[in-house]
């Protein structure tokens, strides 16, 4: 019987998701192997961190509307499943998992098992869940979210995806990591994404303007130093503030910030793994189960509306200026650890078909 293992990924996050996973099979005697999309800094990631991967041949479409998404997207998918499936047809896995469409495409028509992971809500990422969840094996998610019609596909746990690297099982903060970029003093960290992902493809989301953004710059500035990590080009009054880092000593910025702001949905829940004071400024607010609930019942984030600046200018002063901050969500964090599993062992345990 094969003991080789595919994961797909299309996000750093996802090779963070899977690597303590990784390891843990590996010592098992499974064979793991990664398959990557071309992205720049999950490919700086994977080589930082010196693991092994396959590229996937992908198309470079200047993805500027929504007809050039979906017919770059689909051009994609079917280099990515003919890809796969070579390999797949080569190495026969016992397995297939990831984050990547691809996955239960090739495991349908070959008959593998697929585990297909997925954060989102159905409504919220609606082109994902229609191309993928029809054929994969098996859905795992938060049992707080909502995966439509396939629930009967569903393998629900109590936690969250971020908790497979960043529970305190798993991720140990350092300060001697990060203390040549950012030094002794206290500093806030900003993160801007492009709003362009697979839940975009409509285009019509919001995240932190420039206008807002200098003005919260001017709020935090006062406390401490400002770091902006943006996907997008920076006005060039802003570009002082622009920070460049190795890609894998992020969490250990993250953690040592004193306040983290944000129109991104996955640093903004790796900030309430982490216990990290955090506002998210963007129109998905309200719409994501795993965040209404680390918002509604554990008090780790914040999310604010664009369109509500006042608000949003008046919470940034109120966290900059509360030095019981950190303690409160601390606590916070250690109320939700008490109530989540350890996902890393649940995940094993599930593909490798161990009982829990």
């Amino acid at each position: 019987m094969s003991n080789s293992i595919i994961v797909a990924l299309n996000h750093p996050a996802h090779y963070h998701l899977f690597k303590n996973l990784r390891n843990q099979m590996t010592k098992s005697g499974y064979r793991v192997r990664f398959f990557i999309k071309n992205k720049e800094i999950l490919e700086k990631l994977m080589q930082i961190e010196e693991v092994e991967y396959f590229k996937y041949s992908v198309t470079r479409f200047t993805k500027s509307n929504k007809i050039k998404i979906v017919i770059g997207g689909l051009i994609d998918l079917f280099i990515q499943d003919f890809t796969l499936m070579k390999s797949c047809l080569f190495s026969r896995p016992v397995a297939l998992i990831g984050t990547d469409i691809a996955i239960t495409h090739v495991g349908w028509l070959l008959r593998i098992r697929s585990y297909v992971f997925n954060e989102d809500d159905f409504v919220v990422n609606r082109s994902f869940c229609k191309f993928a969840y029809p054929f994969a094996s098996f859905i795992i998610s938060p049992n707080v979210c909502n995966v439509g019609k396939y629930a009967f596909k569903k393998v629900g746990y109590e936690g969250y995806q971020k908790l497979a690297y960043l529970h305190p099982k798993r991720f140990r903060p350092d300060r001697s990591k990060i203390t040549e970029y950012v030094g002794h003093d206290k500093y806030f960290m900003i993160r801007l994404v492009s709003l362009s992902a697979g839940h975009d493809i409509e285009k019509d989301h919001k995240g932190l303007s420039y206008g807002d953004l200098k003005q919260v710059i001017d709020i935090v500035e006062p406390n401490g130093k400002v770091f902006i990590s943006s996907e997008k080009p920076l006005p060039q009054d802003l570009k002082k503030y622009s920070f460049n880092f190795p890609v894998n000593i992020i969490h250990h910025l993250m953690y040592y910030c004193e306040m983290f702001i944000s129109d991104s949905q996955s640093m903004t829940v790796e900030c309430c793994m982490l216990g990290v004071p955090n506002i998210r400024v963007n129109t998905f607010v309200g719409k994501i189960s795993v965040l209404e609930e680390l918002e509604r019942k554990y008090q780790l984030t914040l999310g604010i509306h664009p369109d509500e600046k006042e608000l949003l200018f008046n919470k940034v002063r109120d966290y900059s200026n509360n030095n019981e901050l950190r303690s409160l969500f601390n606590s916070r964090r250690e109320k939700m650890l008490s109530e989540k599993i350890d996902v890393t062992s649940f995940f094993f345990n599930l593909v490798t078909g161990k009982p829990n």
